[in-house]
């Protein structure tokens, strides 16, 4: 509709169907990954921006893309909302596979994750290693094991990214291309002309 309405209805068309086609790719990649190899993922949306944890999403909303691409959401089993807070010893006991924070250009007063086209993939990095040093969130196996990603919070407010459609609620999508997802190897990250999303080296030195 809106194609036709700015007169771009060949981009338009071309447009969703290359988000047809990632979709459909990413649901038979992680199908026939069993539910119990299926990492646990901790989403913290806007980072840092309170000293204080944990943002999360619940069910629906970017719940539905974490278990969409094979992940865990382990705010969907406490939180009957799309958005709400959980109670870091609940973050701490669960010890998520994965952490990803998620923020931009929002959060650099309150010295958040900032990530997005005005920042180097370097202050990005340090950012997100920030927050990931915070009291609690540092102990997590998946900080420790650098199992650490940033997210532009961005991507979750566009249209391209609102919850995918039912038939394909089997188990993250792919909105930035310099990402590789596979359940069953966690997250293998490769670098951006700019930091949509960002892995940091939080593992053993």
């Amino acid at each position: 509709m809106l194609g036709a309405l700015i007169g771009r209805e060949a981009q338009a068309e071309a447009y969703n169907s290359f988000r047809v086609e990632k979709l459909e790719r990413i649901a038979a990649r992680v199908a026939t990954i069993p539910e119990a190899e299926r990492p646990t993922v901790f989403l913290e949306a806007h980072a840092g921006n309170t000293p204080d944890c944990c943002n999360s999403p619940g069910r629906g909303n970017v719940g539905d893309y974490i278990a969409f691409v094979g992940g865990r959401n382990i705010g969907a089993d406490v939180l009957d909302a799309a958005f709400g807070k959980l109670n870091l010893e609940y973050v701490i006991a669960r010890d998520p596979d994965i952490y990803i924070a998620t923020g931009g250009p929002h959060l650099e007063r309150a010295g958040g994750f900032i990530v997005g086209p005005q920042y180097s993939a370097e202050q990005s990095r340090a950012a997100l290693q920030r927050v990931a040093s915070r009291r609690g969130i540092a102990s997590l196996t998946a900080v420790m094991a650098g199992r650490t990603f940033g997210l532009s919070h961005q991507l979750l407010n566009s249209r391209s990214t609102s919850s995918p459609p039912r038939r394909w609620r089997a188990g993250f999508i792919q909105n930035c291309s310099p990402i590789s997802i596979r359940a069953r190897h966690w997250m293998r990250s490769t670098r951006a002309s700019w930091p949509c999303l960002i892995a940091a080296n939080t593992g053993p030195r």
